[in-house]
């Protein structure tokens, strides 16, 4: 799957490399795509800062989430799938409720600009941004962790939650998660 700056969304066969489908509805350039853990939905983030549910089957949108002050950069689904969150270049991450689809169920401030979002646990999404780390629990109002790390440009967590690692201009960090 990828996001396009012509605005659309396309579903590309793993195996084969083909073009299988060519999805519209964002109204600008797609900067985020993920699947939800059971592949049925699609969340899109894109420039014009909102956030598209798409059913993956159809390519029919089900929902759209609005509330960014700037571009919808990152998207990401909770382990369960009950949650989408995403953020961007307005200093705000927005946690979504795919059972309740146009409500925002948490609003992170003072975010920096968000460069990935990933979930860690079905309630625990660590914000990676431009100036730190913070691990939030969904479900309170306090940061669990943060770091201040510098200019972030990358982190991912492993597949089993176990390590982290984020990128600045300055090297590699590697820790426990």
């Amino acid at each position: 799957m990828s996001g396009s700056c012509d605005a659309t969304i396309r579903l590309w066969d793993a195996q084969t490399g083909a073009l299988m489908q060519v999805m519209v509805g964002p109204r600008g350039w797609v900067q985020s795509v993920t699947f939800s853990p059971d592949g049925m939905l699609i969340a899109s983030g894109s420039y014009d800062r909102e956030v598209r549910i798409l059913d993956a089957a159809t390519g029919l949108q089900v929902g759209v989430y609005t509330g960014h002050s700037g571009h919808a950069l990152h998207v990401a689904f909770s382990a369960d799938g009950r949650h989408v969150a995403s953020g961007g270049s307005g200093g705000h991450v927005h946690v979504w409720s795919t059972e309740a689809p146009h409500r925002s169920v948490k609003d992170i401030r003072d975010c920096g600009w968000v460069t990935s979002l990933i979930w860690i646990s079905s309630t625990r999404l660590v914000i990676a941004s431009s100036n730190s780390v913070t691990v939030c629990e969904v479900d309170s109002d306090n940061p669990v962790e943060k770091h201040y790390l510098g200019e972030i440009v990358a982190f991912a967590v492993t597949a089993d939650g176990k390590l982290a690692a984020s990128s600045t201009r300055e090297g590699l960090t590697v820790w426990d998660a």
